[in-house]
């Protein structure tokens, strides 16, 4: 009998995988770079557009924003309880003790000056007037600190608030250890054409004469006792 040749399965034939064209790479890169812009392009005109639509309290906000950060100079001025040019002065309501307060710089928000009050005068040796220095916070709202220099170091009296409307300022301590301030006291600034090129005449006159004057008395009455006594 005779036998029949097994057949030889088939050999598989490896082949090489073809390789793409380079300029087919190097397009597939340009279009995925080309809808990678696309894309954040359509990205930047949705925000733009939802901006435009913000509601109006939040635009409110944003312009209320800029008005006070450049209204610094708004702060600036002389102020006192007894400001001239004014003809409703009774319904200001301005305090009756005497307060002064000269905002010379406003700056970039910082406030610097003098100031000259009643309770200076009165409660502060030596000193006829001190020094300011502080900052704005708001449109209607600052800090300031009330100091001076004692032999080179500088102490600080006392920290006001300042609550400006307009022309009209209150004035509330936060820190006043001495009591020089009173609660609250409300002044307004001076019209800068009504004050005159030498200023106003100090408040507390010659106060610093006096105490030098009183301290040298004091001195010499001192001395004049230790003499007498040895």
């Amino acid at each position: 009998m005779a036998t029949r040749k097994r057949e030889k399965p088939p050999q598989s034939i490896s082949t090489r995988p073809t390789e793409k064209p380079w300029w087919k790479s190097t397009w597939l890169k340009v279009t995925a770079g080309i809808a990678a812009i696309a894309l954040l392009l359509t990205n930047v005109i949705s925000i733009l557009s939802s901006s435009r639509a913000l509601p109006i309290e939040v635009q409110k906000t944003s312009d209320q924003f800029f008005n006070w950060y450049g209204d610094y100079a708004a702060w600036k001025g002389y102020w006192t309880n007894f400001p001239e040019g004014f003809v409703d002065m009774e319904e200001m309501n301005l305090s009756k003790e005497d307060f002064r307060l000269n905002i010379e710089e406003t700056k970039g928000g910082y406030i610097s000056g003098t100031t000259e009050t009643r309770g200076i005068c009165d409660k502060v040796p030596y000193f006829d007037q001190l020094l300011v220095d502080g900052s704005i916070s708001s449109g209607s709202r600052a800090e300031i600190e009330i100091f001076d220099y004692v032999g080179g170091y500088r102490r600080n009296f006392a920290r006001l608030r300042l609550k400006r409307d307009d022309y009209i300022m209150a004035i509330i301590p936060l820190d006043d250890p001495a009591g020089i301030f009173a609660e609250e006291t409300r002044i307004a600034r001076a019209p800068p054409d009504l004050i005159g090129s030498d200023g106003h005449e100090a408040l507390c006159g010659d106060k610093r004469f006096k105490f030098i004057r009183d301290a040298l008395k004091k001195a010499q009455t001192e001395q004049s006792s230790g003499a007498a006594g040895k």
